[in-house]
């Protein structure tokens, strides 16, 4: 019997410099998750075995307060612990083996990167590059891939070395999404296309083992309309790579609760197999940790992967030796957060932000849509038509149940602006024809599921797709029809000042960067379409419209923008939280009607359509 050995690998992803589960939008303890809440589970489990390697594929550095840019400015530097950067601080501490970049390690532009670079005591893999000129040029010195060498215990006894050879792969749009500006320094090629060529130079070095951090989601084949960048099972099926770390999408995989799972020829979520192919992805903000356990066996032509396992593991407790370290950031981001900018009259929240008209939303789309104005002043398409296109972050579904917008009436401080738009995206206009836009918002309408006529009860949303897709679209006026199939004409009466928006007709589009730059499928959206980019970020954007008038956080109430198509004796269905009750009102035109359910603290919205 030939002899075998085991390695465990372990994997973060989309942890957005979480370090621990405080809630800085409500100012209070949350959840467990973070990169603290995962320590004792990497500990633990890495102690179980006698070789174990421990990655993340992307997205770790920006996106909470805690690890923003400039938040340690605020504390002396002999009194931070883990350095300029407390995410880095903590992956170094812990003992990451590497890392990918992903499409928000740049949400703060190119200036950002260098000093982050430097404190990492892990290797940064960036197989996809083509180029990078100008303020992209440290990347140049980041490696596309890395051979670790390790040795295993066998069952006979004996102790030999494992070849593990990793790339690391970044969105090819990340340019186009974060970098509208300045898209031309750097560029990326097709996360599939790079995977095979560099997994073809790691075979031929000698690897064993192939790992791919991929900051890729998971989805099938090539469709127009679809989430962005979903090219994990391409790398599965075209790269001689033996294991997946995915990201990007912050879904759980494997994920056994998965309904649909039976559609997908190719992917198995009980097991957790992309073709085949051992693959995990972790959820987000360190929720879970993923963990991929492989049994080698040795043969005469080298060693194989005899079986394997995949699993997530929940984060647990904060681990109580990690709080002095994390203190002082703690208190930094607490207090930096704190200043008010205005006065709501009223509470804004998104329980309903995806079935209903949202007061929060449209704050935000208004602003975007007065920061277009100085963008196409003494241009020609300042006649046009202006439309901004918002979206809600914060509405539960895949980030999960206690995930909506809650902000209370009085002082609207910086930390709930993170709330109302919590990345750096940049301001794009784009021009586009009446039939491009009406794509785009049918393709938003796959928020929705098919709604049979007649039949109560029915599930409303589509949560395989994130909140986030779903944009509203500030300054027209439209309604669907649900009972057509998602991109079969649900779009109806789109107007503009009472006018049809006819298919020929030119419109301008305000937006932000990502989705500008075509995350979410749709096909059109991109450079040859942009009209203008702003270098200002969209929370500054939205902070400073506040901040000149702060009247506009006055009589806050959600404009009649869209609607259901009258459907009749047919019901559908929401989860939602109990926190919703104090709104419900705002529905009241759905004849709501309020179910309790599990866990304690939800409930179950049916409404009349």
């Amino acid at each position: 019997m030939p002899p075998t050995g085991e390695i465990r690998i372990l994997h973060t992803a989309d942890l957005h410099g979480q370090l621990h589960g405080y809630d800085y939008d409500q100012d209070r303890d949350g959840n467990n998750r973070g990169l603290a809440h995962l320590a004792h589970l990497i500990h633990r489990q890495r102690d179980e075995v006698d070789c174990c390697l421990l990655f993340d594929s992307g997205d770790f550095l920006f996106g909470n307060p805690i690890s923003a840019p400039r938040a340690a400015d605020q504390i002396a530097r002999a009194q931070q612990p883990l350095g300029r950067h407390p995410i880095i601080g903590m992956m170094n501490r812990l003992g990451f083996d590497a890392a990918a970049l992903g499409n928000h390690e740049f949400d703060h532009g190119l200036g950002a990167l260098p000093a982050a670079l430097h404190q990492m005591t892990f290797p940064l893999l960036l197989s996809n590059l083509i180029c990078a000129e100008g303020a992209a040029k440290p990347l140049r010195h980041l490696p596309d891939q890395l051979m670790l060498r390790r040795t295993v215990r066998c069952s006979d006894g004996t102790t030999r070395e494992v070849k593990i050879g990793v790339l690391g792969l970044t969105p090819e749009h990340t340019p186009q999404w974060s970098l509208p500006r300045h898209q031309e320094c750097l560029k990326l090629a097709p996360i599939a296309e790079a995977a095979q060529s560099t997994a073809q130079q790691l075979r031929q070095a000698g690897a064993d083992v192939i790992v791919a951090l991929t900051h890729s989601g998971i989805g099938v084949g090539s469709t127009t309309i679809g989430p962005p960048d979903t090219s994990a099972l391409d790398v599965a099926q075209t790269a001689d790579v033996d294991v997946l770390l995915c990201g990007h999408q912050h879904h759980l995989f494997p994920d056994v609760g998965r309904t649909d799972r039976a559609r997908y020829a190719h992917i198995n979520y009980t097991r957790g197999r992309l073709a085949g192919r051992p693959a995990t992805m972790p959820g987000a903000y360190g929720s879970h940790l993923g963990q991929i356990d492989l049994t080698l066996q040795k043969t005469e032509a080298g060693w194989r992967i005899q079986s394997s396992n995949c699993a997530l593991l929940a984060a647990q407790e904060f681990a109580a030796e990690y709080q002095h370290l994390i203190a002082p950031y703690h208190q930094a981001a607490r207090q930096r957060s704190a200043p008010a900018i205005a006065i709501t009259d009223a509470p804004l929240h998104t329980h309903f932000g995806r079935f209903h008209n949202d007061a929060s939303v449209q704050l935000v789309a208004r602003a975007l849509a007065h920061a277009a104005q100085p963008l196409l002043q003494g241009r020609p398409e300042a006649e046009l038509p202006l439309i901004a296109a918002a979206s809600c972050f914060k509405s539960g579904g895949l980030a999960g149940d206690e995930h909506f917008l809650n902000i209370p009436a009085g002082a609207l401080k910086h930390h709930h602006l993170d709330q109302l738009y919590p990345f750096r995206d940049q301001l794009c206009l784009a021009k586009l024809t009446g039939r491009e836009l009406r794509l785009w918002i049918e393709s938003s309408a796959q928020n929705f599921n098919t709604i049979k006529p007649g039949i109560p009860d029915q599930p409303l949303l589509d949560f395989t797709r994130p909140g986030h897709m779903f944009d509203h679209f500030w300054g027209l006026n439209y309604c669907f029809d649900l009972t057509l199939p998602p991109m079969g004409g649900r779009v109806q009466e789109i107007t503009w000042q009472g006018m049809p928006l006819a298919d020929n007709q030119t419109v301008i589009v305000a937006s932000n960067s990502f989705r500008m730059g075509g995350a979410g499928g749709v096909t059109h959206l991109g450079p040859d379409h942009w009209l203008a980019t702003s270098d200002q970020n969209i929370t500054d954007i939205v902070a400073n419209y506040i901040a000149k008038d702060p009247s506009r956080t006055q009589h806050l109430r959600p404009e009649p923008i869209w609607q259901f198509c009258r459907i009749g004796a047919t019901s559908v269905t929401v989860p939602n939280l109990v926190t919703c009750l104090p709104y419900v009102h705002e529905i009241s035109h759905l004849k709501p009607e309020l179910k309790a359910s599990q866990p304690p603290g939800t409930l179950t919205l049916k409404l009349h359509i």
